[in-house]
């Protein structure tokens, strides 16, 4: 079985599976997919739009099954190597400061003091809106700035199995377990700007340079500058257990019963 998906989105998915009998009782099935896109969120700066999947997956199931029980596993890996989204912004950052301070305690560079592009997601907005008025305007785009373009690295591993045994006409008992183990690491712009610095001097932006000349941006306190990157990795594990036990009355009351369990781990770094 062949699937195509074409959408009016600039994306496009593709999915191949085939399978059959391996014996009477026992069969198998083998997916695999690719998933691509070109970004659903535009980056208005130099770097690549962001939202952009690169994913393939690769999938293998088998089924046993009799009269008294029908057993299906599944193992499938996924990885994703596109460009992350990445923040939309509410509110026109302060460019007035050389300085901000983070938390009301942290002093650290405004790498957009005096950067004159506006922020495309509030292009339609008054910059004060969420600051000054507690309100979010109708017109946000999903639009970002940046220079650098995102890297992404997902990777997922998952077993998936599922189990029904019929003691009788009138009962049965399923059992499903699952287990996921997932790896991220993505990468973005980490000043949300597309500035790059001046070939004279790097920590003043070429920005300031080509509007003011370069001793006049060193005398503006500096014009603290860095062109940063974002990055962050995380691990996940999760597992679940269930239990049910299911009626078939040949009358209008049935039950089902169960129990059921449920762990995570995650960590950073």
């Amino acid at each position: 079985m062949l699937l195509t998906d074409l959408t009016s989105q600039p994306s496009q998915r593709y999915n191949l599976a085939f399978g059959g009998p391996l014996t009477d009782r026992l069969s198998f099935r083998v997916t695999a997919g690719h998933l691509a896109g070109d970004g659903l969120q535009e980056n208005v700066g130099t770097g690549a739009n962001s939202d952009a999947p690169d994913q393939q997956m690769l999938a293998a199931q088998l089924r046993y099954r009799t009269a008294l029980v029908d057993v299906n596993l599944r193992h499938q890996q996924t990885r994703d190597r596109g460009v992350p989204r990445a923040p939309v912004r509410l509110i026109d950052p302060d460019r007035a400061s050389p300085t901000v301070v983070i938390y009301d305690i942290y002093p650290v560079a405004n790498w957009w003091y005096l950067y004159p592009t506006p922020v495309p997601s509030i292009k339609h907005c008054d910059p004060r809106q969420f600051r000054d008025y507690g309100g979010l305007c109708d017109d946000i785009e999903n639009r970002v700035l940046g220079n650098v373009t995102g890297f992404r690295d997902d990777r997922s591993d998952r077993w998936a199995l599922t189990a029904d045994i019929h003691p009788s006409d009138i009962l049965a008992l399923r059992y499903t377990y699952g287990t996921t183990r997932t790896s991220t690491f993505n990468a973005r712009d980490g000043d949300d700007t597309d500035r790059i610095a001046s070939t004279p001097d790097p920590a003043v932006p070429a920005d300031c340079v080509a509007s003011m000349g370069l001793d006049a941006c060193r005398s503006l306190e500096g014009v603290p500058f860095a062109d940063t990157a974002t990055a962050f990795i995380e691990h996940n594990h999760e597992s679940s257990h269930e239990l049910q036990l299911f009626s078939d009355f040949d009358h209008p009351f049935n039950f089902v019963a169960g129990v059921y369990h449920y762990q995570n781990q995650s960590g950073w770094g």
